[in-house]
């Protein structure tokens, strides 16, 4: 182990991507599209894809949901990608 306790073990990095891995399989049942909604949250959230056609209008759900305190990193980048992907609306990263 490193005497820097900011560095990881092997170990702790190796659980961690464990536990990312796990996590973005779950969100596949927490998030997906279902004929013309988007399940959100277990069903918590049904969105009308049209209610997400645009980019200005995902932003909307993504300013509104961020403030949930279930939504997480890769649950809003799974929604992202469901919403913008269902609409055909390509996402451009740096």
């Amino acid at each position: 182990m490193s005497d820097n306790p900011s560095v990881a073990s092997e170990e702790e990095a190796t659980e961690a991507l464990e536990d990312r891995l796990e996590r973005k399989k779950e969100v596949r049942e927490e998030c997906y599209v279902d004929g013309d909604v988007l399940v959100v949250h277990d069903e918590y959230y049904t969105i009308r894809l049209s209610d997400l056609d645009t980019p200005e209008k995902i932003l909307g759900w993504i300013h509104h949901l961020v403030e949930k305190t279930w939504m997480d990193k890769i649950l809003l980048r799974r929604f992202i990608n469901c919403a913008a992907g269902a609409n055909d609306i390509e996402i451009e990263g740096p």
